[in-house]
């Protein structure tokens, strides 16, 4: 891995490539996109197989399993309260 050549760790490395790339940190990157998510769920009578899609997932089934590890809920719960 690159991260060895350059001495520092791959989380360090990671983190610095992610920030280089889209000029945020990670967190702060995750924390848009959930919230662009969630507002995608609640604004709009899109699908879960098209919000899934146009925010980049292949599949709904990933979408979903990643929404509710990082909110606790389904998208359909989520979407329902």
């Amino acid at each position: 891995m690159f991260s060895g050549i350059i001495n520092s760790g791959a989380a360090i490395f990671s983190r610095s490539r992610v920030r280089y790339s889209t000029g945020e940190t990670p967190i702060t990157s995750e924390k848009r996109w959930r919230k662009l998510e969630t507002e995608l769920l609640h604004s709009c009578d899109w699908s879960l197989g098209q919000i899934a899609k146009h925010l980049g997932y292949e599949d709904v089934y990933h979408f979903s399993r990643r929404f509710k590890a990082l909110v606790g809920v389904s998208p359909n719960q989520f979407r329902q309260a």
